[in-house]
């Protein structure tokens, strides 16, 4: 799992694949194939094949219903848990 800063940077690139859509999800091996599976075929019947480079990540975050804004508000939570602890 990775820190919820690696997340956000991850998630404002502009196309994802499966391992880094893993790290942002924070789900094991097996929920992420379904998961990525299911938004590839959806992807598929929308635009076309999938290119190499990944899904765009925008598409996939919206589908796996995350924002940007939800990792934001994470990554302020985890900076204010840190500076309290």
């Amino acid at each position: 799992m990775c820190s919820i800063n690696k997340r956000v940077l991850i998630a404002s690139q502009p196309f994802i694949k499966k391992t880094n859509a893993r790290e942002v999800i924070g789900c094991n091996h097996k929920a992420i194939n379904v998961l990525w599976n299911k938004v590839c075929e959806e992807y598929e019947q929308e635009y076309g094949p999938v290119p190499s480079y990944g899904i765009p990540t925008s598409y996939f975050l919206s589908k796996a219903h995350i924002s940007i804004e939800d990792l934001l508000l994470a990554e302020e939570a985890q900076k204010k848990f840190n500076t309290n602890s």
